[in-house]
């Protein structure tokens, strides 16, 4: 029996453009019938919003961290991973954290157990699981690049990371770009870069409306499907 493949699409810092890598993952796996997406942020609706164009087709479903005082249980995520797994009409899982679930991620996988722990559990659910933290420039590089940091450490290379640079928000900041590349390469850390989308023009514009809307691929004319299959190049 295959591995199930299980996502993490993170970062504490909220504002740097995980819900449009989210977006982009999930246009890119619209015709793929065996993917589903999880959405785990109790902070915003924005992924179940933007995922309309799945959600009506049963592939999009919300997972609650919290409790009854709507306070967070980390342990709580290892119960709803075992759950998702045995679905049986998927074989690829994408976990959308909000910023808050995000950040209890180093205490659960370094404090309340180790990575090695996370490994065998892996290992008991057949699965595989990818971390992907997105990074943002400008005033939201530093805490960003922390949280990165803080994932490496903590999983201590049991699983593999893949760093997301949000391009648009690199604009004019090239150096950082550059540091973070760099970083990522010293650390032995996957480094893509996404969203090169200029909302200020036109296709740009049109783009964030259909994304705002949830709309899926066949809603996009032929201008704005190049420059998203930009993006799918890239991710």
């Amino acid at each position: 029996m295959s591995k199930k493949q299980v996502h993490f699409i993170i970062q504490s810092k909220g504002g740097v453009g995980k819900s449009f890598l989210t977006y982009l993952l999930a246009l890119k796996n619209q015709f793929k019938e065996n993917a589903a997406f999880f959405d785990l942020d109790s902070s915003t609706q924005t992924s179940v919003n933007q995922l309309k164009f799945l959600k009506d087709k049963n592939r999009v479903y919300k997972i609650s961290l919290l409790d009854d005082r709507k306070k967070i249980i980390r342990d709580r995520l290892f119960t709803s991973i075992k759950k998702i797994v045995e679905i049986p009409d998927f074989q690829t899982y994408f976990l959308d954290f909000g910023a808050p679930e995000s950040e209890q991620l180093p205490a659960l996988f370094g404090i309340d157990f180790k990575a090695y722990a996370l490994k065998k559990f892996e290992n008991q659910i057949n699965a595989t699981f990818i971390f992907h933290v997105v990074v943002a420039g400008n005033t939201a590089y530093l805490a960003s690049m922390e949280y990165l940091k803080s994932m490496i450490q903590t999983l201590e290379g049991h699983f593999p990371i893949i760093a997301h640079a949000n391009e648009n928000s690199f604009y004019g900041f090239q150096e950082i770009l550059e540091e973070s590349k760099n970083y990522c390469s010293k650390n032995q850390v996957e480094f893509r870069c996404f969203g090169d989308i200029d909302t200020q023009s036109h296709t740009g514009n049109q783009i964030l409306n259909l994304i705002q809307q949830g709309a899926g691929i066949e809603n996009y004319d032929i201008l704005e499907q190049l420059k998203i299959e930009e993006e799918f190049a890239k991710l």
